[in-house]
């Protein structure tokens, strides 16, 4: 396009022209992150056939991707991976409910679960700036209430872990407890629990995305009792 000016002084015409060239340019969605469920969270599910399990619709919040240009409406894909397989559905919403079972994905005990989200505008396709991943456990059953309770670690899965761990303890007194991570060298590193605990089967979700390769012990102690495991940190 282009801007003519004209400017009159004393009697004098002076023109001036002005080019205007307005480019078109399509940029990408600005980058988003996730935010439900968090990094690290846990899921309880209910026993299905065999070894998998069900679990209740669960809502997956992220950040809305800034889409720049009006004529361009952003579009989301959500994606979710756990056995090695994904299944992935499409919205416009920022949000998601949706019970896991019904991807047709197979969902075990103590497995991870991980899900990101990628906005699509135009040809440009951004991924969330990360992926969050979620362990399923079991529900307490009332049956297992009934149960007499072990004082001890009674699971430590995966072993060798990556990123988490889940431990399975029991406290068959009520009283002072704690559970904590400790190096091969001695030196604490993570505290799971410390405080008042009831009696019965309890769970605790280890992130490790924090701490390096190496050899680990797990310490559960409550009233003067103590046992210990060794685990396996591989990166």
């Amino acid at each position: 396009g282009e801007i003519r000016f004209t400017h009159n002084a004393e009697g004098l015409m002076t023109n001036l022209s002005v080019s205007l060239d307005v480019l078109w340019v399509n940029e990408p969605p600005e980058p988003f992150s996730l935010l439900l469920p968090a990094n690290g969270d846990t899921l309880r599910a209910f026993p299905q056939r065999g070894d998998t399990v069900g679990v209740p619709a669960v809502r997956f919040v992220w950040h809305h991707s800034q889409e720049w240009n009006a004529a361009d409406t952003v579009r989301y894909i959500f994606y979710v991976q756990t056995s090695g397989q994904i299944a992935l559905l499409t919205t416009s919403d920022t949000t998601l409910t949706i019970a896991l079972d019904s991807l047709r994905i197979p969902l075990h005990r103590f497995e991870p679960i991980t899900w990101w989200v990628e906005a699509i505008s135009g040809p440009h396709t951004v991924r969330s700036t990360e992926q969050f991943t979620l362990t399923l456990l079991p529900n307490v059953l009332d049956a297992e209430r009934n149960l007499p309770v072990e004082f001890g670690l009674h699971l430590l899965f995966p072993n060798p872990f990556n990123s988490q761990l889940t431990i399975k303890y029991g406290l068959d007194r009520a009283g002072p407890a704690s559970l904590k991570l400790f190096d091969i060298q001695g030196r604490l590193t993570t505290t799971l629990f410390e405080g008042a605990a009831q009696i019965g089967n309890r769970y605790a979700v280890l992130d490790a995305d924090r701490l390096p390769s190496g050899v680990y012990y797990v310490r559960l102690e409550a009233q003067g009792r103590v046992r210990l495991a060794k685990v396996a940190l591989v990166k």
